[in-house]
């Protein structure tokens, strides 16, 4: 499938529309970058792939005009198919067919085509197969195969290993059986892929009577190595006789040669076990020649009180004092870390330490305020300004990815993520995507998010480890006015500037709590669900989630930083939340028919859970844009009860390799093994939505326009009618029941489509497929990408399918 480049995503995303250059007046291929060029010939307005971010090499300008990055080091395509460049296994590229005709191919005369996975089309050959149907054995017009004929394409060519290809019912490859199918492994996942031992239940073909451990049953560890110690030992055949065999270590008293000795654990009685194994606890260390003379020498580690020049500190033990063993070994138990503040573990008289409170917590601390995170201070004092009276679901680490100072600094590759190769990817720590765009990592100084930072006096830069266009930026927002200081958790010197809600108890007692003018059921805080108890009337909740990698890049998918409830809870303008959504989350709320939240990063989704404060039952609209990780199969069966059980739920997809954080998972992938594993479902092609996502369908920038028989309620509502949207690298969707769902917006100058509604159960579902035509150009620090953003496209109807959707999912008509 075709796909675009990170520096082509970036681009379109700030560009006016991605318009086309002959629209603006740009002329490509004259050296000068004009309109809308990325590049031209060999200008590139001063970008590299090192100020990309994608190491070294060299970029290309494709005849387009558009950057093309497979020449970086670090480059996310190569080949990459819809660069308008041949290169590779391609056998043709936009209109590169290098020099492919129907008459050289010897199919007489006629016009070829390229298609989505750059490959030929022969179709327009004059001696070539005609468009037929699906199921004849010969692959024609888009088919990606029949039957056993896929062209040229291979597992191996897709970068996904050995294996084969299988040729769905519908004419779709499918890549299950390719030996990299799941391409990077993912450590919890349910299937064991790469380096790992086991994953989940997943032993591939150990067991503890393989494993040479007896009988029993194998655990698998949260790293996705065996732990064998419920398995239980069998005595081999004849064990207790009393004579050892070969396979037994002794029987009885029988050891054979065997001493405390010769095994090397010094002198005294071997045992022999129930099982016949050998058991040396009995045995006792004898000190090397020499021990005690008080002379340390030959292989003793030290002799009374010469250690040889070691302590404790030269040991990297900290302080104290060494002992030494009658045996002449070195006794370490006495060494002791100084207690050092920012080392991130609580010691002495510390009452925190980074992320280490010991027991306490908000409850603890602040009993009439149970709810939210402690901070710790620079002086590792415990700080409470972030606890509130209700539940606030502040920002926490990502539980599947290096996210908090410790893992972050470790030196490790702690998620074990691996290259497209299945190499250890190189790619943690501070190199990390998510540990430069956490906003609670503070080890890596990516971000104006700790107490030293937002205390200086300086607009410090506000994205040195982000990449592209947010690079070395500042916001013009000093210490405490910056919201990487004030909504977050970590940072404690912003008293005066930590949000505050009107939640709980607060909703009763007559006051406006939090400042905004609003008191009690006025305010928005108090519908937030489990909030109070104050009446919804015929407002409905819609629930942003932000637990699956929304927060994984340069620009987000989320309404605000601030954690489940935004803030402040009816800002004055967009730029008071923060986060790429909230241009489009404050528009929803003008209208007084909605309510939003966010679903922050430690959640999960759930369907009929009481204990779930934020569970799917509580809302009436679910939106969950570009999801970058695994939604459980459990999540997938909360979705799909949701929507059985009258919910709504809003899609946004994109291209396939647009995986923010390099953990292996696009939108892609995230929403077709939803799908995939909704109740019903045999698989993403067979499933009770109707309909599954297309990898990369549309990889140029192009614009949409309605389908034949769109829903007339979500194309003209009361936001306004739509005429076009913009559509820059995306995915499509395949309708696979048509009575269950059906297009409303296809491909300008095609019938691919890029949205569609489905009814299911009692339920509607919309899902639309590009993420850039709804993101406002702001991250969730406060940095704007550019002037103009795809939301609020004036040339374009973005701003109004969003709006439109929105309502036709609430069963709002004009």
């Amino acid at each position: 499938m075709k796909r675009l480049s990170l520096c082509m995503i970036i681009f379109c995303i700030i560009s006016t529309g991605c318009s086309d250059d002959k629209e603006s007046g740009a002329t490509c291929g004259n050296g000068i970058i004009e309109g809308s060029e990325a590049c031209d010939q060999t200008n590139f307005n001063g970008a590299t792939c090192e100020s990309l971010g994608l190491g070294t090499g060299q970029l290309i300008c494709t005849n387009a005009c558009e950057i093309n990055d497979s020449g970086c080091q670090n480059g996310l395509q190569q080949p990459q198919c819809g660069n308008a460049i041949r290169e590779g296994d391609e056998k043709c590229d936009s209109n590169d067919f290098g020099g492919a005709t129907c008459e050289t191919l010897g199919l007489g005369s006629g016009t070829l085509q390229c298609t989505s996975l750059c490959t030929l089309d022969t179709t327009g050959c004059e001696k070539s197969p005609k468009s037929g149907e699906c199921g004849n054995g010969t692959r024609e017009a888009k088919e990606q195969c029949d039957g056993s004929d896929f062209g040229t394409i291979t597992c191996e060519n897709l970068g996904l290993g050995a294996g084969n290809l299988v040729c769905t019912e519908t004419c779709t490859i499918d890549t299950s059986k390719c030996e990299m199918s799941h391409q990077i492994p993912k450590c919890s996942n349910g299937i064991r892929e790469g380096q790992e031992e086991c994953d989940g239940k997943d032993f591939g073909d150990a067991s503890c009577e393989s494993l040479g451990k007896g009988t029993g049953n194998l655990k698998c560890t949260n790293t996705c190595t065996i732990d064998t110690t419920e398995c239980v030992s069998v005595p081999p055949a004849g064990c207790g006789d009393g004579a050892k065999s070969d396979q037994e270590e002794c029987d009885g008293q029988d050891f054979g040669d065997a001493t405390c000795e010769s095994l090397g654990e010094g002198t005294g009685n071997l045992r022999c076990t129930e099982t016949c194994t050998i058991d040396t606890t009995e045995c006792v260390a004898v000190p090397p020649a020499g021990c005690g003379d008080g002379a340390k020498n030959g292989e003793e580690e030290c002799d009374d009180k010469d250690f040889g020049g070691a302590t404790c500190e030269t040991l990297g033990l900290g302080v104290g004092t060494l002992k030494c063993t009658e045996t002449c070994a070195i006794d370490k138990s006495d060494c002791k870390k100084p207690v050092e503040c920012g080392d991130g573990v609580r010691e002495g008289k510390e009452e925190c330490d980074g992320e280490d409170f010991g027991d306490a917590t908000c409850k603890s601390i602040v009993p009439d305020k149970p709810f939210g995170r402690l901070g710790c201070t620079q002086e590792c004092k415990v700080a409470a300004i972030f606890c509130g009276k209700s539940d606030l679901g502040l920002q926490a680490p990502i539980p599947d990815s290096e996210s908090t100072d410790a893992q972050c600094s470790n030196g490790l590759n702690d998620f074990h993520t691996q290259n497209k190769d299945g190499s250890e990817a190189k790619f943690f720590d501070c190199a990390n995507n998510q540990c430069n765009h956490s906003p609670l990592v503070q080890v890596c100084h990516a971000t104006e998010n700790s107490d030293a930072a937002c205390s200086d006096g300086l607009d410090n830069q506000n994205g040195s480890g982000l990449h592209g266009y947010f690079k070395e930026k500042y916001n013009g927002l000093v210490d405490c006015a910056d919201p990487s200081c004030f909504k977050n958790w970590r940072v404690t010197v912003c008293k005066n500037e930590a949000p505050q809600w009107e939640l709980g108890a607060d909703c009763e007692d007559g006051k406006d709590n939090d400042g905004d003018g609003l008191k009690d059921c006025e305010d928005p805080d108090c519908l937030h669900a489990g909030s109070s108890k104050c009446d919804l009337g015929t407002r409905k909740r819609i629930l942003f989630d932000n637990a699956h990698h929304q927060l994984a890049g340069g620009v987000d998918w989320i309404i605000d930083i601030t954690g489940r409830h935004p803030w402040p809870s009816m800002p004055k303008a967009e730029s008071e939340w923060h986060g790429s959504l909230s241009s489009w989350a404050l528009d929803l709320m003008k209208t007084g028919d909605y309510i939003v939240e966010t679903l922050p990063a430690d959640r999960t989704l759930t369907w009929k859970d009481d204990k779930n404060a934020q569970d799917l039952s509580q809302y009436h609209i679910l939106v969950i844009a570009e999801p970058s990780s695994k939604i459980t199969d459990n999540e997938a069966k909360a979705v799909f009860n949701f929507v059985q059980n009258g919910g709504s739920l809003l899609m946004v997809a994109n291209h396939e390799g647009a995986d923010r954080d390099a953990n292996g998972y696009d939108s892609v992938r995230a929403f077709n093994e939803m799908i995939a594993a909704i109740p019903g479902a045999k698989s993403k092609e067979d499933n009770p939505f109707g309909f599954y996502v297309l990898p990369g369908a549309f990889s140029n920038n192009s614009k949409t326009k309605p389908a034949e028989g769109a829903e007339p309620t979500i194309i003209e509502n009361r936001a306004g009618k739509i005429q076009s949207t913009g559509m820059y690298g995306a995915a499509g969707f395949q309708i696979v029941n048509a009575e269950l769902a059906k297009a409303f917006l296809t491909e300008m100058n095609s019938s691919e489509i890029f949205a569609l509604t489905a009814i299911v159960g009692k339920g509607r579902i919309v899902a639309i497929g590009d993420s850039a035509i709804l993101g406002d150009g702001t991250n969730f620090l406060g940095l704007k990408l550019t002037a103009e953003n795809g939301y609020v496209d004036t040339k374009l109807d973005n701003r109004i399918l969003f709006l439109n959707a929105i309502d036709w999912l609430a069963g709002i008509h004009p």
